[in-house]
Parts: C-alpha cells; structure tokens; sequence
C-alpha cells in the first residue's frame, strides 16, 4: 500500500489527492475517505496512528 508510487506509494498519493481536492474537509469526510482506502487497499482491522509509541 505503501509502495508502488511516488512518495509513500499509492495510498499517500491518494490521500494528497484528497487533501488538494477537499480543503477544510470536515472530519465525518475525512474518517468516510479513510474507509474507502481501506477498502481499495485491503486492510482490514482497527486504524492506528502511525505516530503511536
């Protein structure tokens, strides 16, 4: 997912495609937009941040 495109790959892509798309998304848009990913990329269970320690 995080390969196979430019910079981080195609999920990164997506989302900077998002981002220029949908300035000052609200957060139901965004939470709604990291579900299709999921879907498009297969990745099932719970979303962590990638930040965690």
């Amino acid at each position: 997912m995080h390969s196979g495109g430019p910079q981080g790959g195609k999920w990164n892509a997506a989302w900077r495609q998002f981002q220029q798309s949908n300035n000052g998304a609200a957060p139901e848009e965004i939470w709604r937009f990291a579900g299709e990913l999921m879907t498009r990329f297969g990745v099932m269970g719970p979303l962590v941040s990638y930040y965690c320690e």
